[in-house]
Parts: structure tokens; C-alpha cells; sequence
């Protein structure tokens, strides 16, 4: 199966006390989750001190070594994957200190400063974790099962490390422009758009004015026509097709907003591009 993520090998091991690896390289990327215990990851000339919650990240061909504590070794998880889309996958997940590190405390911290819901995402990666390799070492032939649990735990430190760094108004903003960019296509009412992310109608009105100065229900058209005219310039689409896929209810309401935005009709703006001015 030609795959842009794949994963190459997982387990778990209780180390004994001063167990360590290394230095040495890999040819693939290599994420440990520490179960329990404590213990030291040397790369780049730092050492990072780790506990039960954390995570480090090793990358392809840079010379990493790691040690269990003397007093309370540390029991871990390692996931083994490559592929062209880890890069961008990895920058999701926010790893802190050069990209090395995720510490379950600066989730904990979120939590106590917002008063936010705990959402034990330890306990769930945990969980994740240990039905993943059980499922690698059980022979699985299907590799989208262990792709599966592979994102469900990247999600957990995506979401706690995120959190951390951003705040609440920033991440509803950003709920709400994913619905919209995911979503225009289809009927979109703002009253299920805010309760869909967990906010009150006014005030996601107030967030999309403070930061764009539009409404959320401006901000939806103005994106509508901005794929109107991607689609009339990008492709041999009918106006009708682009009508629908962009979430218009009909031709003739399509063609009277776009006109009034930019002075021209859809076909005309088909024709010439170039003419296409902002009208206030």
C-alpha cells in the first residue's frame, strides 16, 4: 500500500534503572510517551529532563541519546513511522523546545488557568497507545487500523499543546473559519455555525468584526465569492455549477452579489479577469 505516513514499528519496555541507548542515529522518525518514571534525552547538545506524561520526538539522522533515571527508571512507548507528510503532520502537533519536547504540564497548567474541563488526555493516549501495539503485535495486516490509533494519539498532543499556547478567542476564531472554509459550499445558518463551536451568536459576531471588521454572515459571502471567482478564472465550470458549489441558492442571487461586489458579471468576469475591481 503506497502510503505518504507509514508506520514501521511500535512496543513498550520498562527500562531498569540507568538503562540508556545511544548515541546513535535513526533513519526514520521515533516518538517515546512516558508511561511512568523519569529519565534524561540528550540531543543537540541539551538534555531534557522527562517524566511520566511526556513525550520526545527523535528525527531522521540526528544522533540522540537517552537514559532511564537511577532512582525511578522511566517505563515508555515508542512509535517508529516515515513518510512525505510527517513534516507537516508533526508541525500540527507543537512540540515545545525546538521541537523535541511535549510536556503533559503545560496542558495541566491550561487547565488551571482557564478553569477548562480536564480532558485526561494522558489516560487517553495511554489508551491509544496500548491498543495500537497491541494490534502491531498481534500481526494486523491493516495498516489504516494502525494509522488510525497513530492520529488519535497525535491528536491528544495536538489539542493539549495548542490549547496551551493560544488563546480561548483564538481558537473559537479559528473553529468558526475552519467550519466556513470546510463547509461553504452548504447551507451555513451563524446560530448552528456559533452553538457548532461552543460560543454565543454575539459573541463570535464580535470576534469576526474585531479581527476582520464582517459579520460572520459577510465573512461567509465575501469567502463564497472569493471561490466564485477561483472557480470562474480556474476552471470551465458553469455558472450554474459554480452557483451550487459555492453555496448560492440560486443563479440569479449569485450573479446579482457577485456584480455587486465587483462591478461585472460572472461571465464577463470569466472573460477578462484583469477588470474585476472591489465595489464598496
Amino acid at each position: 500500500m503506497n502510503t505518504s505516513l507509514e508506520i514501521y514499528f511500535c512496543g513498550r519496555e520498562q527500562c531498569a534503572a540507568g538503562h540508556s541507548f545511544g548515541p546513535a542515529v535513526r533513519p526514520h522518525y521515533l516518538i517515546h510517551f512516558i508511561l511512568s518514571g523519569k529519565g534524561r534525552y540528550h540531543v543537540n547538545g541539551n538534555a531534557y529532563h522527562l517524566q511520566a506524561g511526556d513525550a520526545f520526538l527523535i528525527y531522521p539522522g540526528e544522533t540522540t541519546f537517552y537514559e532511564a533515571d537511577e532512582k525511578n527508571p522511566w517505563e515508555y512507548a515508542w512509535i517508529g513511522f516515515g513518510g512525505e507528510s510527517c513534516r507537516a503532520l508533526l508541525s500540527s502537533c507543537a512540540f515545545s523546545e525546538n521541537g523535541y519536547i511535549f510536556r503533559q504540564a503545560s496542558a495541566a497548567e491550561y487547565e488551571k488557568n482557564t478553569g477548562a474541563e480536564k480532558s485526561n488526555s494522558f489516560a487517553d493516549t495511554t489508551a491509544c497507545l496500548e491498543k495500537m501495539i497491541h494490534c502491531f503485535e498481534s500481526g494486523c495486516q491493516n495498516s489504516l487500523e494502525l494509522l488510525g490509533y497513530f492520529y488519535l494519539i497525535l491528536s491528544r498532543i495536538t489539542n493539549s499543546s495548542q490549547i496551551a499556547q493560544t488563546s480561548p478567542e483564538e481558537l473559537y476564531l479559528q473553529k468558526a473559519l475552519d467550519y466556513i472554509h470546510n463547509n461553504y459550499g452548504y447551507p451555513i445558518y451563524i446560530q448552528n455555525l456559533s452553538r457548532q463551536i461552543g460560543i454565543d451568536r454575539s459573541y463570535l459576531y464580535k470576534l469576526m468584526e474585531r479581527k476582520f471588521h464582517l459579520s460572520p454572515q459577510q465573512y461567509l459571502i465575501e469567502y463564497r465569492l472569493t471561490k466564485a471567482r477561483e472557480m470562474l478564472k480556474n476552471t470551465s465550470l458553469s455558472i450554474t455549477e459554480i452557483t451550487f458549489s459555492c453555496g448560492f441558492k440560486d443563479t440569479s442571487s449569485f450573479c446579482r452579489i457577485f456584480k455587486k461586489r465587483t462591478g461585472i458579471s460572472p461571465g464577463m468576469f470569466r472573460k477578462n479577469p484583469s477588470a474585476y475591481q472591489l465595489s464598496d
